[in-house]
Order: C-alpha cells, then structure tokens, then sequence
C-alpha cells in the first residue's frame, strides 16, 4: 500500500525509453448504488474521457443534504471539463478544478447553521499526457492497479488515519474502529478547505479507481484488484466492483468509477 503525501512515481520510465512519450487516451465507466440499508444515495460521479476529469464524491452521512453538497461539487467539475475552450495543461485544469471545488466550499460554509450542515468528501483524477493528478479531501479515494498490484494513492483524512499514522492502531484494527467515518477533512467543514494534491506518472496497462468508502469498507484490497483485472471493459468491472459490495451487508451508499489507460 502506498500512501501520498508526496510525488510517487510508480514504474516511473527515464527519458532514454521512448515509451515515455508514448499518446495515451483514456477509457472509463462509473456508477452509484444507495447500498441495501439506506434509502437515499448521497454518492455522486462524474466522468469526461475526452476531457480526461473524473471525479468521485460522498454527502457526509447524518448531515442534511449532503446529496445536495455532493452534486453542487460534481456540477462544478462537470462545467471545467466541459470547458470552452477545453482544459489546457495538467497545471492550468488542477488549478481550475481546485478553484471550483473552494468556491462550492464556500457556498456550503456560508449557508450552514447550527442546525443544518452539508458537506462531501471529493476526489478527483485528472490526466494529462503520461501524468496524472489527483486532488482530494476526505476518505473518497484513488487507486492504481499496476502489474498485479494495488496502489492506495490517495490517504484518508479521517480519525482513524490519524491513530494509524501515529501508531495508535494497525491497519486491521482501523477497518472496524467505530471511530473509522470521523473525518478531519471535508468540502463544506471549514471556511479554509485543504486539498491534498498528488502527482504520479501513467502507462498504457494501467486501471484507476475513484470510489467511496462505500467500496473499501466492504471489500479488502485483494477483492478488489481481482475485480479490476478480470475486465472485459470498463463498465463490467463498475458493474462486478458493485455486484460484489452488494453481495455483503452494504451498509453505505458506494459510488465506483474505473478509468483504464490505453494506447492512442
């Protein structure tokens, strides 16, 4: 497993193999699923192959409308992928979409009251050439499946990540700690939101996986990957990632989207 916090770079090629500037395009799916104990489905996605911006987000559970915060995020990534003129450098779309994402904060922080709060976890995946970027904040994470492997690009700014980053508890213990939904980071839970930012190179072969806690929380790592590499295409791998939550408790609403790396 392989936390951020800084640039990973994994399989990263040097300039002497001409593979490095190699035109690469993208292929995705995505769904949500309210899950089999809840009613409303705070999960929302988006996807833009061709503008190559995908974005996860999870309404805060016991929070009021945080379907609202999570579709007022995924609106505002939808209108700089769908941009015109479209997005330019990697540089130019994450500043683009960090700004976006600050003025929803604002939005949601301005019309909180004591008795009403809405808020979302975000990730987003933006891709550029052979490099990718992810901007978050919260537990909605990204994966990178690679040569049978798994990656966690993405790290949780949650309690629990806390207590594991300081020793408190293991990996195994943070899975069930009832302490594991509390977050420290959040679109809409502070007027002076941090995205957390990472940069990491791309292949042709690689899968990328936007999801919500919904997913991890109910399958382990190795479920996952086997998901993945079994394609055939995008939309199965959404659809059997899905399946599979739902074949357990599925006590949260889970929200998926799997974007492979190919070839031009």
């Amino acid at each position: 497993m392989i936390w951020a916090g800084f640039s990973y770079r994994p399989g990263f090629r040097t300039g002497h193999d001409s593979g490095l500037y190699m035109t690469l395009v993208y292929k995705s799916a995505a769904s949500t699923h309210p899950g089999l104990c809840r009613e409303s489905n705070e999960d929302a996605v988006c996807g833009y192959p061709e503008a190559a911006i995908w974005c996860v987000v999870d309404g805060m559970g016991g929070h009021t409308a945080g379907d609202v915060a999570a579709q007022m995020v995924v609106t505002a990534v939808s209108e700089v992928a769908r941009r015109q003129p479209p997005p330019g450098s990697l540089e130019q779309v994450v500043a683009a979409v960090t700004a976006a994402i600050h003025a929803v904060n604002q939005q949601l922080v301005q019309s909180a009251t004591d008795a009403s709060v809405m808020g979302c976890t975000v990730a987003v995946l933006i891709a550029r050439g052979r490099a990718g970027a992810c901007l978050w904040a919260g537990d909605s994470r990204l994966y990178l499946a690679r040569d049978s492997r798994l990656y966690q690009l993405s790290r949780d700014h949650s309690v629990v990540q806390q207590l594991v980053d300081n020793g408190i508890v293991d990996e195994q213990e943070a899975a069930t700690h009832p302490e594991r939904h509390l977050l420290t980071r959040a679109v809409g839970a502070e007027i002076d939101l941090q995205l957390d930012y990472l940069d990491f190179d791309l292949q042709p072969g690689d899968l990328l996986l936007l999801c919500s806690d919904g997913l991890y929380a109910e399958l382990v790592p190795e479920e996952i990957l086997r998901a993945l590499e079994r394609g055939p295409g995008c939309q199965r791998r959404v659809e059997r990632l899905i399946e599979r939550v739902l074949a357990g408790p599925a006590r949260d609403n889970v929200a998926v989207s799997v974007i492979e790396v190919c070839p031009a």
